[in-house]
């Protein structure tokens, strides 16, 4: 692409996303309504979670069950995005492959599964959730 001005030449890198809303929107001002309701989520159910937290069983506690649910459910249980989220490593989720039951004649070679958040989560879970300092393992192999 050219400048219109400079007729300098100009690209955007491929990884840059672009986004934008119209400010056409029939009567709604929807920067406003989406800075509401973001600060009510905030309100709702953001840090206040780890509130009255004070020791590691309760910080482990509030990840297990409100903090690594609501992730699943946001990347629709893609749970290698869930991984990823949570620094790439195994420490807070597991993944179990399954067996095909005895007799069963499945001939896809799929590849089953069930994934579960861990209890306990593995030592050094949060530190290498900050560092992102993932092993070169296969994702959730176990």
């Amino acid at each position: 692409m050219t400048l219109p001005y400079s007729r300098k030449p100009f690209t955007l890198p491929a990884n840059l996303h672009i986004l934008g809303t119209m400010n056409t929107v029939e009567g709604i001002d929807l920067p406003r309504a989406l800075e509401t309701i973001n600060a009510r989520l905030k309100y709702l159910i953001g840090h206040a979670w780890l509130m009255g937290v004070w020791t590691r069983a309760d910080v482990d506690g509030i990840m297990r069950c409100k903090i690594v649910p609501p992730i699943a459910k946001y990347f629709h249980d893609d749970w290698n995005k869930v991984r990823a989220v949570l620094g790439g490593t195994d420490d807070f989720v597991r993944r179990e492959r399954l067996a095909p039951p005895p007799s069963f004649d499945d001939d896809t070679d799929e590849d089953r599964s069930r994934w579960t958040v861990r209890d306990p989560f593995e030592d050094g879970a949060y530190d290498r959730l900050i560092s992102g300092a993932a092993p070169d393992a296969e994702p959730g192999a176990e």
